[in-house]
């Protein structure tokens, strides 16, 4: 399960440092944290883990979620300042 977040946290890195525009930001803001999305079917799956391992892989979500909305953020203000003038 951990190789999986490892995947999801890269993938994110990856997408994140090729937006150039706060459109293309927000796009994998949804992407990785909207109702649809990869985190989301991380919280779905769950349920379905072993009762044991539940505890470690819910923190691990979590702490996920909290990095990518973090590393977002960091994205957002990355951008120059006339890019989030013009939108």
């Amino acid at each position: 399960m951990s190789e999986k977040y490892k995947d999801i946290e890269r993938r994110a890195r990856a997408l994140l440092e090729g937006a150039a525009t706060k459109q293309q930001i927000e796009q994998v803001r949804v992407q990785m944290l909207g109702r649809k999305g990869e985190i989301a079917q991380l919280f779905k799956c769950l349920p379905d883990l072993p009762a044991d391992e539940r505890p470690r892989a819910g923190r691990a979500a979590n702490e996920l979620k909290e990095l990518l909305s973090r590393l977002i953020n960091q994205a957002s203000s990355r951008l120059p300042e006339r890019e989030i003038e013009t939108e």
